[in-house]
């Protein structure tokens, strides 16, 4: 019979493996940044033409239409990351193998320059297509090469299905002092056939944020009130709370590599206590890699659904669809990822069952066209 001080031991892992389950596109000791009213405005892009998913060849890429309706809205100047050696594919297919081989092996394009003096700017919205969960790596070397330190920085990307992917929080660890906004996604193919859409959707970010936007009448700034960011996102998110009865919880980044898309932990248990249970909040979208959870006994997790609607798939087997009061028991050394629907947001209790030499292994996300084929 395994000691109480075991089973805590254990718990105490499983403590750690909900901690990695969250993650937020906010950090809430970082929020929305006030911008005076005559600050000065850069917006820097990358954007790729050719074939698009879910779109087709096309002469502008899905970034640079949405970079342009932030400059055209709060009068910025605008900067095109082009690379120095134009390597990347036309063909969608060729491009996404290229951009994985370039993200593995950690590279740093150079880029096309000069860069316009950032001395000159006090807010600098920084956008580029998510490539495999993350920014293109040619934007690194941006990030790498400029002092963007007290700048107030608006990250934004364009997407067919991943959302933000935590560029926000990505783009924070790369310019640690600077100040990262809440950030905003918009889908490629609304950015190239939907103008009404784009600039909509960018106004309301540009008020979530409190970034002052040009008058086309008179060319005064305007302060905006500021809202909440999650709420304006997603209307059907006041109906949700009241649905999740053990509450949204607080957001956890230490994770944050390991998941597409925003996520939140509440726990349900005091500290002392030898069983620790946490409710983990899902934004719509968000989901988490394949992992393994390993044991050479026992082992394995227990989900137990409390809110909206999402998805768990075991590696081999079809996705099981989450709903309130179901349960799933997923064996030790099993491959598997859960997360949210796309348009719902979702929570569940994750409970680790104790077993003998116990960790996570966190493996590679769930594809965009894996996921958004999920009906």
């Amino acid at each position: 019979m395994k000691t109480t001080k075991t089973i805590v031991a254990l718990l105490t892992n499983a403590l750690l493996l909900l901690s990695c389950a969250c993650s937020r596109a906010e950090d809430p000791q970082q929020p929305p940044v006030a911008v005076a009213g005559q600050s000065k405005v850069l917006v820097v892009y990358f954007s790729r033409a050719g074939e698009q998913y879910n779109v087709g060849v096309v002469k502008k890429g899905n970034t640079a239409f949405v970079a342009e309706e932030i400059a055209k809205q709060t009068g910025a100047d605008l900067f095109e990351i082009k690379p120095k050696k134009d390597v990347y594919p036309k063909k969608y297919d060729d491009l996404t193998d290229y951009a994985k081989t370039e993200q593995r092996k950690k590279e740093r394009p150079e880029y096309v320059g000069p860069v316009p003096n950032l001395k000159n700017y006090d807010v600098v919205f920084v956008g580029a297509p998510v490539w495999w969960g993350d920014w293109p790596m040619i934007m690194y070397s941006f990030f790498e090469k400029n002092d963007l330190a007290g700048k107030t920085l608006a990250p934004f990307c364009t997407h067919e299905g991943s959302g933000l992917s935590g560029f926000d929080k990505k783009l924070a660890k790369a310019c640690p002092k600077g100040k990262v906004t809440k950030g905003f996604a918009m889908t490629g193919k609304d950015a190239q056939k939907d103008p009404k859409k784009v600039a909509a959707e960018v106004s309301k970010w540009l008020e979530n944020i409190k970034v002052p936007k040009v008058s086309k009448k008179t060319s005064e700034v305007k302060a905006v009130k500021e809202t909440s960011a999650i709420d304006s996102i997603d209307p059907q998110k006041e109906a949700f709370d009241k649905e999740n009865v053990f509450g949204q919880g607080n957001f956890n980044a230490a994770f944050a590599q390991y998941f597409i898309g925003d996520s939140f932990l509440k726990q349900l248990t005091p500290k002392e206590s030898p069983l620790q249970l946490f409710n983990v909040t899902f934004e719509p979208r968000c989901r988490n890699n394949w992992h393994i959870h390993h044991a050479s006994k026992d082992g394995g997790q227990i989900l137990v659904c409390t809110a909206g609607e999402g998805w768990y798939q075991a590696e081999g087997e079809a996705p099981v669809e989450l709903k309130p009061g179901v349960t799933v028991y997923i064996p030790a050394n099993v491959k598997h990822w859960h997360g949210a629907k796309k348009d719902k947001w979702f929570s569940h209790i994750a409970i680790e069952v104790p077993g003998e030499n116990g960790s996570t292994e966190w493996l590679e996300p769930v594809s965009d066209e894996a996921y958004n084929a999920l009906q």
